[in-house]
């Protein structure tokens, strides 16, 4: 064969222009990956972008801050004022129902009739008998007082 007649020297020559050539390839092809990449890379002017960017971004978020603090203050406003509208509510619930009391006590009390009858004989004291025509109503105070009537 031809390759095995040859001189070593040229064979050694050969096998190493073979590696070189194997080892070059892979290394070209990252050159061109890396000039991709060094393409796609951010340029001075794409910084100068997103520094105008970021401080469009931080003005921004000022005025967002300089908002929530109104929102915050009337926030805090608005609570002060339904806590006020809750104990307003408070009071006239509170009345209301002193006022349901009232008239239902007052329709109970008209719906209940109470006859008083007694002799009196001498220095007797006045024996005086009460009666309820509705027998679910009970007496829970009396009040007395002197009328004198004269036929």
């Amino acid at each position: 064969m031809l390759l095995f007649d040859a001189d070593p020297i040229t064979l050694w020559g050969l096998v190493v222009a073979i590696i070189a050539v194997l080892v070059a390839i892979p290394a070209a092809i990252a050159a061109v990956l890396a000039l991709k990449y060094a393409k796609a890379a951010p340029t001075a002017n794409d910084l100068a972008r997103i520094e105008g960017n970021t401080l469009r971004t931080s003005e921004h978020l000022e005025g967002v801050k300089v908002d929530l603090a109104r929102i915050e203050g009337n926030t805090a406003t608005t609570s002060q004022h339904l806590e006020e509208v809750k104990a307003n509510v408070a009071r006239v619930d509170s009345r209301l129902k002193q006022q349901r009391d009232i008239q239902e006590h007052r329709l109970r009390a008209s719906r209940v009739s109470i006859t008083a009858r007694g002799n009196q004989a001498g220095n007797v004291p006045y024996k005086v008998n009460l009666s309820l025509k509705d027998s679910s109503a009970s007496l829970t105070h009396v009040e007395l007082f002197k009328v004198i009537v004269l036929n």
